[in-house]
């Protein structure tokens, strides 16, 4: 008689337990580590996954036997990464499978070869005896076949397993070898600096050991030439790589330029592309037909069958993270996988995360430097605008319309940016002050006079933009707040002759409109081009003299304590869109608050200076990269419900602090989103020094939780650990 141990897949999000249940006969043959079955669990059938296969069972009562059973074949590192994911981020071990189960390519029989990593002798001790006669064995055949080893050293597989865990073996599917390309190297000769990174890169790839690196590079100098050298070194070893991306738009626009070196080599991974081509390039990495992958952040859990390099491009990019079950972040399972294969990790960056610089300081990634573009490049110089002073009372000041005429007349190309859709950013009552507010969510609707809509922007909901009050009739409303159409608007009638376009995601809701924008930009058709954030990442354009941002404040107001930091990374980005090729352009940012800090480092363009500032307040008020930083979030449609769990999770913490008094914690209030989808939210924060100890307390908090059934919110988990 065998026991499988299954989590079931409850609606209780946090719940980890596992329950034995009988195997019948008939599915033994066919049950495995990972399977979806069917169990009976309490009156109800509910789906679940099996985490382990044993001979005993410790319950006492009488079991229950599995009703069904799905053969999913996870891979041994996909195991390990549904164990990671549910224990770094607090996610559901059902909710990491049900991710996870989607990256599985279609059946087939596969065998795998094994060999011993690179580093083995450093992991391998004296006292594991079973484990040195294996690697002996491996040694004296390589690349011998799984099952030769299995039966030759009376093993199991687990064992096995386990050893490639550790980083001793690594294990190969069978006839699906990676061709090495004979690759020359790129077409035009590298800067001194890009050299000087290659040489650094290369050297650390060949060891074929895990290495984290931060490569920086400014605008314009080049960090493209080195991936593109780094993925040609790995395709040449017989390995695969990955590029992410932060946009869909970008990873088509990338995957472009990347083919042009890589012809059929090479495949692309993003939310849009079918399912079909999604199951075509699963089965191609496997099989070696593809093996290079530019992909958004979901391509992180690609089955590789011999991944070498891991490259994220734009690595402070906020997308790289999921905020929706399960969470994730791209980064980190990045950083997993590539001690995993033992490969290469790159993070590159004109403007690093500071989770990023911390690890540089701590020593945990190298950094390299790129400061300098190529010699006919020039940095823009950046102006600050006061908006207060006279004559600057509209959207554009003085300087800046002076400017666009000037290089309207000299034939040269404008980017005008501004980080908010719609029209009017909210509708008010400018007599008795009400504000239209989505009815599902508590935010203020924004006005698109593209559609003549009031739009939610959490849940998209649609209204029809109101003539009078609701609450005191009356006919005065208005909209307030600058959003991108207004911008697009205000343009047209200053300079009625210039060809404008608009970038963001009402003009251009589709990819491809997207991409027919910015080649008609790049063919110089287009004179100025308005766009919000998309204009900030990885665009090269030749011909830009002027760059301005219309309203820095925005960025800077926004209530957040990274709100600084990426104000700044999208100014600096946005900036370097200015001035590539040939003379320096011009930037702009107008402001109300011209002596901001952030405003002052940029227009100095001391990167070095800025991050010294802010890493040295993160620390002093102890938010993230110093201190693990925890936001537990409490919904339910009744409000009464989220009161009662939100005591219950006061009480708890305030519990373990007597024991963890190096928690800190900050009492749940109404989020500042109250209320989301129909759904009302409670917010708690929680920080501690050390990010075991903060676990640790979440965990206990949670399962206390849920042993009070009567309360039913959904305890929703974002966390920060350290850098």
């Amino acid at each position: 008689m065998k026991y499988a141990e299954v989590v079931v897949d409850t609606k209780v999000r946090h719940l980890h337990k596992v329950f034995d249940y009988l195997i019948p006969t008939g599915l033994e043959a066919v049950l495995k580590v990972g399977s979806k079955v069917k169990v009976p669990f309490g009156g109800r059938v509910l789906q679940g996954f099996v985490l382990a296969i044993k001979a005993n069972t410790e319950f006492s009562g009488t079991l229950r036997e599995l009703i069904s059973a799905e053969q999913i074949d996870f891979s041994t590192e996909q195991l390990y990464l549904a164990n990671r994911l549910s224990e770094y981020y607090l996610n559901s071990k059902t909710d990491t499978l049900n991710l996870l189960e989607a990256y599985v390519p279609e059946k087939t029989e596969q065998r795998y070869t094994v060999a011993l990593t690179a580093n083995y002798a450093d992991v391998l001790t004296q006292k594991a005896k079973k484990q040195q006669a294996i690697c002996a064995f491996v040694a004296a055949n390589p690349l011998c076949m799984l099952e030769d080893v299995l039966a030759f050293c009376q093993v199991k597989r687990p064992f096995i397993n386990l050893m490639v865990e550790k980083g001793i073996l690594k294990l190969q599917v069978h006839g699906k070898t990676v061709k090495k390309v004979a690759w020359q190297g790129l077409d035009v000769a590298p800067t001194i600096e890009q050299e000087q990174a290659i040489k650094r890169l290369g050297k650390a790839l060949e060891q074929e050991l895990f290495r984290g690196f931060l490569l920086y590079g400014v605008t314009g100098s080049g960090k493209t030439e080195v991936f593109v050298e780094l993925i040609g070194k790995t395709l040449k070893m017989g390995k695969q790589a990955l590029v992410l991306v932060p946009e869909i738009f970008l990873t088509s626009n990338i995957f472009y330029r990347y083919q042009a070196y890589f012809a059929e080599n090479i495949g692309i991974w993003h939310s849009g592309i079918s399912k079909k081509k999604k199951r075509q390039l699963k089965s191609d990495l496997l099989s070696g037909k593809i093996n290079v992958v530019i992909g958004t952040r979901s391509a992180v859990f690609l089955a590789f069958n011999a991944l070498g390099l891991i490259i994220i491009d734009e690595e402070h990019d906020a997308s790289f993270e999921q905020i929706v079950y399960p969470r994730y972040h791209a980064k980190d399972v990045a950083l997993w996988r590539s001690e995993y294969h033992q490969a290469l990790l790159i993070l590159g960056s004109g403007t690093p995360s500071l989770e990023s610089v911390k690890m540089v300081n701590d020593r945990k990634l190298e950094l390299l430097m790129m400061k300098n573009r190529p010699n006919d490049y020039q940095d823009p110089n950046i102006e600050i605008i006061d908006m207060r002073k006279k004559g600057n009372e509209g959207l554009f000041s003085q300087e800046l319309q002076q400017a666009i005429r000037k290089c309207l007349v000299q034939k040269e190309q404008i980017l005008l940016f501004q980080n908010r859709r719609g029209y009017h950013t909210s509708y008010v009552c400018r007599s008795c002050g009400y504000v239209y507010k989505c009815e599902q969510c508590d935010i203020s609707l924004t006005l698109h006079y593209d559609s003549n809509k009031l739009i939610c922007h959490y849940c998209g909901k649609e209204y029809q933009v109101a003539q009078r009050c609701p609450v005191c009739d009356s006919q005065r409303i208005a909209g307030f707040g600058i959003g991108i159409e207004q911008v697009e608007e205000e343009t047209r009638r200053l300079f009625p002759t210039a060809s404008i376009k608009r970038l963001d995601q009402d003009a251009t809701a589709k990819i491809d409109d997207r991409l027919d924008v910015i080649a008609a930009y790049e063919r110089q058709e287009i004179n100025i081009l308005i766009g919000t954030q998309m204009l900030a990442r990885g665009l090269d354009f030749s011909n830009v003299a002027l760059v301005a941002v219309i309203s820095t404040d925005v960025l800077l107001n926004f209530p957040d304590f990274r709100a600084g930091e990426r104000a700044y990374q999208m100014l600096k980005q946005v900036a370097g869109r200015s001035g590539r090729r040939g003379q320096g352009g011009l930037v702009l940012l107008q402001t109300h608050v011209p002596d901001n800090v952030v405003l002052e480092l940029c227009k100095k363009q001391d990167m070095k200076a800025y991050y010294r500032h802010e890493l040295a307040r993160r620390a002093r008020v102890a938010y993230p990269p110093f201190q693990s930083f925890c936001s537990v979030t409490f919904s339910a449609k009744e409000e009464e419900m989220i009161i009662h769990v939100a005591k219950l999770f006061s009480a708890i913490i305030h519990y373990l602090q007597e024991t963890m008094p190096e928690l800190d914690f900050m009492a749940p209030e109404r989020a500042a989103v109250a209320k989301l989808r129909g759904v009302n939210r409670w917010q708690a924060f929680v920080r501690c020094q050390q990010e075991e100890q903060l676990r640790i307390a979440l965990s206990k908090a949670l399962e206390m939780i849920y042993a009070h059934k009567e309360y039913k919110a959904n305890v929703l988990i974002d966390i920060e650990f350290n850098g």
